[in-house]
């Protein structure tokens, strides 16, 4: 994104009706803009123009127009498209700014990854399932230890190394896992990690 005197690193994110901007150096100056607060929307080979009616507050302040440009074109069709025709996307679909594209599957799911649960006392195991619109652990051995929590649910990830991670929800108990075999790819949790902050940008 341009700001005067320089650019800001960030993903563009489709939430909704939002699209949401996540400052990747700074992610408390992340912002949201609401679809009907799009007064126009143009893109030009690899960059996108917004107007808007309602101000957002950025790194560099009150913004009403803002400038995205992207890595990848093929993005450029596909806001032009969410901003100016109202085509609704799937909650949770990316494009980028500024960076590699996250990582997006057709049938929804990010990764999935085989985990240790560590409980109070004693442990389980299953699968942890990153997906578009969330995240699941699917308990094998202890089917009520199962949990599904959208990304406005999450408080919080954690993650020391691509083998450990603590899920924080806002409501209920935190789930620390143990990663079996394979780590977390590093993409993978980028984009697990833009998705939570751009769920609570949006709220």
């Amino acid at each position: 994104m341009s700001i005067p005197f320089g650019e800001v690193d960030g993903v563009l994110v489709q939430v909704g009706d939002y699209l949401v901007f996540v400052d990747e150096q700074q992610p408390q100056n992340s912002f949201a803009m609401r679809r009907s607060d799009v007064r126009t929307l143009n893109g030009q080979e690899d960059m996108i123009n917004v107007e808007l009616s309602q101000p957002v507050r950025g790194r560099s302040g009150q913004m009403d127009r803002l400038t995205f440009r992207l890595q990848e074109r093929a993005g450029v069709a596909g806001l032009t498209a969410w901003g100016t025709s109202g085509t609704t996307q799937q909650a949770g679909n990316t494009t980028t700014a500024g960076r590699t594209n996250s990582p997006n599957a057709s049938n929804g799911t990010l990764g999935t990854y085989s985990v240790k649960h560590n409980h109070t006392m004693g442990e389980c195991r299953g699968n942890l399932i990153i997906k578009q619109d969330g995240v699941a652990y699917e308990s094998i051995n202890e089917i009520n230890h199962s949990r599904q929590w959208s990304y406005r649910d999450v408080r919080e990830i954690e993650r020391d190394n691509p083998y450990e991670m603590v899920v924080k929800p806002f409501a209920g108990d935190e789930y620390e896992f143990d990663f079996m075999g394979k780590g977390m790819d590093n993409n993978v949790y980028q984009t697990l990690t833009e998705r939570v902050t751009a769920a609570r940008v949006a709220e």
